[in-house]
């Protein structure tokens, strides 16, 4: 049987993981092991590897990364401790092949790791851009790095062959993401109301802001348009915790200063799956630069603010309006995706990254693909003759 190791280094990339390891599981072929480090294991990030056992899915190694602070020096470090934590685990006992997902600069650092050790690396969401985050740079390492691509769409795929990659490397699969919508039984508006204190009428704002973190706009500044917004908004929210980026702390401490007194507005660091998913059927809207606005919100005709240049270079659906750091903006963009009349025609989309059906396809291109010396050495590809 084929060992995959699995990276997994937040709440984010978890959710899109799932079906994979699932379909992998499922496999007589294949035995997923998962490798988990950053905000997992923190507990100022919810200490959200409970979620992965609770799910019962086995957990080869624990790779602790992350310090006291998000500042620049910090995230640097925590990379130089993600590589050499990952490095003994995975010497301990390789598997046959490690998949790693996105572009976060944990699993970047993960990934590295696997160089030296001669592992196969599997990258999923390779080809995409994301301009307004230093994450944009790691996906390409990312890609570089990897020796099979699992891209969600024929135009990230192209971008694979520009940046030199071999054909027979690359499979269009889909966005997991969406075979997760799929499989998850949302939470009912009670457990809400038990868990979270949240109430869905009138039906809230579902809130999610990540630093811009190659923007000349300061986080503070990010999060203060976004709050003017809200407040000028007059409408309940529910704010979801960020990423463990450089400024995330800042903004984190800024919408909880805004959500304190406020029985409108609550706060939570961690919803889980079945609450997100909810939470997206039934929102109002959704506001910030997260890519579920992007990638999973097409699929529920949910209409979404996206703010800045976070996700810029992403394919959107007709159901996301783009708008800069600019509260006066984003309060007009809430009004229009709130309007019945914006929402009205969104409910059959159709959505860029795919049917939902990208676990299949994975887990039956790495139960397949022949290991040795041909997956390892790579050919750079030309695909234009030099000047």
């Amino acid at each position: 049987m084929r060992r995959i190791g699995l990276v997994t280094t937040s709440r984010a990339d978890y959710g899109i993981l799932r079906p994979v390891i699932r379909a992998l599981a499922d496999s007589p072929a294949l035995a997923p092991e998962l490798y988990v480090s950053g905000s997992h294991l923190s507990a100022r990030h919810g200490h959200t590897v409970d979620e992965i056992t609770s799910d019962g899915f086995p957990i080869r190694a624990r790779v602790p990364c992350l310090g006291e602070t998000d500042s620049p020096r910090a995230v640097a470090e925590a990379m130089g401790r993600a590589t050499t934590g990952m490095a003994a685990a995975l010497a301990d006992s390789p598997p046959d092949l490690l998949l790693v997902l996105g572009d976060r600069y944990e699993m970047l650092a993960c990934a590295m790791a696997a160089g030296p050790l001669r592992l196969p690396l599997a990258h999923l969401h390779g080809g995409e851009i994301t301009e307004g985050a230093m994450d944009d740079q790691f996906r390409h390492a990312l890609s570089k790095l990897a020796h099979l691509h699992f891209p969600a769409a024929g135009t990230f795929a192209r971008r694979l062959r520009q940046m030199g990659e071999e054909d027979w490397r690359i499979t269009v699969c889909g966005a997991p993401g969406l075979d997760a919508l799929r499989a998850v039984t949302p939470a009912t508006p009670d457990e809400l109301r038990r868990r979270f204190g949240i109430a869905l009428d009138p039906p809230p704002l579902l809130v999610a802001l990540h630093p811009e973190t190659l923007s000349d706009v300061p986080c503070e500044a990010q999060a203060a348009a976004l709050i003017d917004a809200l407040a000028a908004s007059g409408l309940s929210c529910v704010i979801t915790g960020g990423n463990a980026d450089p400024g995330g702390d800042a903004i984190g401490r800024a919408l909880g200063a805004f959500a304190d007194g406020r029985p409108d507005v609550r706060r939570v660091d961690h919803l889980g799956t079945a609450a997100y998913v909810a939470l997206m059927r039934r929102a109002s809207a959704m506001v910030g630069n997260s890519s579920s606005g992007i990638i999973e919100a097409a699929a529920f005709g949910l209409p979404v603010v996206n703010i800045g240049d976070r996700q810029k270079g992403r394919p959107r659906a007709a159901n996301v309006i783009d708008v800069p750091f600019d509260a006066p903006a984003i309060a007009a963009a809430i009004r229009r995706a709130v309007d019945p009349a914006f929402r009205a025609p969104l409910g059959s989309l159709d959505n860029p990254y795919g049917d939902g059906g990208a676990a299949s396809r994975v887990a039956a291109r790495l139960a397949e693909v022949p290991l040795g010396g041909r997956l390892l050495r790579k050919t750079f590809i030309d695909r234009e003759a030099p000047p």
